[in-house]
């Protein structure tokens, strides 16, 4: 019997419909393997990028409360010097009245000296 007598024939066909269909199902099999490839790529790209975030946003939340508290601090220390000005201004304005004072003693002094009349 040769291959191409014709009872083989409907048996080639079957073989070559069947070839085509394993063929075919290779093709489809390759083409979803890859896409679940891809998928899987980009799923496991998002769960990095995401836990990257959270970290991100863990550290910057433990940044922000540590310049929260330095601020508290930071204008603290700014009251606190804002009254030691006034202290200082307070205490500035005091000196120059008794500085004045002893101005005019002096010059009462330097004018009795003189034999000047004293105004006072």
């Amino acid at each position: 019997m040769s291959l191409l007598d014709p009872a083989n024939i409907p048996t080639l066909i079957t073989a070559g419909a069947g070839l085509l269909g394993m063929w075919g199902a290779h093709k489809i099999s390759a083409r979803a393997t890859r896409k679940n490839a891809k998928e899987v790529a980009e799923t496991e790209a998002f769960v990095r990028a995401r836990a990257m975030d959270d970290r991100t946003i863990a550290r910057q939340d433990t940044e922000i409360e540590d310049l929260k508290l330095r601020l508290k601090e930071v204008v603290g220390d700014n009251i606190d010097l804002r009254k030691r000005d006034r202290d200082h201004i307070t205490e500035i304005d005091k000196l120059r009245t008794e500085r004045m004072a002893l101005v005019r003693k002096i010059i009462n002094l330097q004018e009795q000296a003189r034999g000047k009349p004293n105004d006072e």
